[in-house]
Order: structure tokens, then C-alpha cells, then sequence
């Protein structure tokens, strides 16, 4: 760039971008499973799709269905990030949290957009002093039945 004359140029980081997946029913890969849990591997799948687009992924640990619990994480970590990624919770159900906290912690753009049926997403932004920072509830991906 000094060869061709340019004194400045502009850049830009890769944008961070955390994932956080939820649900009291899911466990760590490599961990022993009973009956009703469900490997959490959906953080691996968006953290690689994150990477491939040239972001850089965090994957932050399973938090259990705690709506007080959520919140927290997303308080803490959004000052930290581009991009929040909240893993489940984007239904309708008893502790599908994910649309609250959104609401909760900053503004709800949209609730119900059906990516799949019965799998809803979620988009909203967060305020952190001057910052905008985008949420998106990811619905779950599952594995193909047998």
C-alpha cells in the first residue's frame, strides 16, 4: 500500500459475535445423557457458519432455563460483542425465554418469523451506551430422526 502512495487506509476487525445457547435439557458434548437430555450441538453448527463468514465465534456455556439467569449473561456479555446469537427459547412455550429477555433488556423487533414451523426466530437490539447491538433467537436445530 506505501508502494502505490497511500498514507491511511481504512479497516475493519471481524465482527465478534457470541453464542449462547439455553435449556435445562441440554448438556455438554462428550457428557453422559439421560433420559430427556439433548446433546447441545447447535453452538458448534453456528459458531463454524459465524467463523466460515469471518466472524470470530465465542461459545459461551449452556445456560438452563432461568429467565434471571439469561438476562444476566446477555447484560454481561453484550458489551463485549457485534452479535448475540440466543440459542432456543424462540417459541412459544413455558420457558421459551428468549423473546422476554429481548424485550426486557432492550427492544423486540420481531417474534414469530417461522423459519421452520413450530421453530420461530427472533430479532431485537440491545443499547449499551452508544452501541446497537443485534439479537437474534436462534431457533434449535435437531437432528434428523431415525
Amino acid at each position: 500500500m506505501a508502494a502505490s502512495g497511500y498514507q491511511k487506509i481504512q479497516v475493519a476487525r471481524r465482527p465478534r459475535v457470541a453464542i449462547l445457547p439455553t435449556g435445562s435439557e441440554l448438556v455438554p458434548i462428550g457428557s453422559p445423557l439421560k433420559a430427556g437430555d439433548i446433546l447441545e450441538y447447535n453452538s458448534l453448527v453456528l459458531a463454524a457458519q459465524v467463523q466460515s463468514w469471518g466472524g470470530l465465534a465465542t461459545r459461551l456455556p449452556i445456560i438452563p432455563d432461568d429467565f434471571e439467569k439469561i438476562c444476566a449473561l446477555v447484560r454481561e456479555s453484550a458489551p463485549n460483542y457485534d452479535l448475540i446469537l440466543l440459542g432456543a427459547g424462540s417459541s412459544a412455550g413455558a420457558e421459551d425465554f428468549s423473546a422476554k429477555v429481548v424485550e426486557r433488556l432492550g427492544r423486540l423487533l420481531v417474534h414469530g418469523v417461522a423459519v421452520r414451523p413450530g421453530h420461530p426466530v427472533i430479532l431485537g437490539l440491545l443499547s449499551i451506551g452508544k452501541r446497537i447491538i443485534p439479537v437474534i433467537g436462534v431457533p434449535a436445530i435437531r437432528s434428523p430422526r431415525r
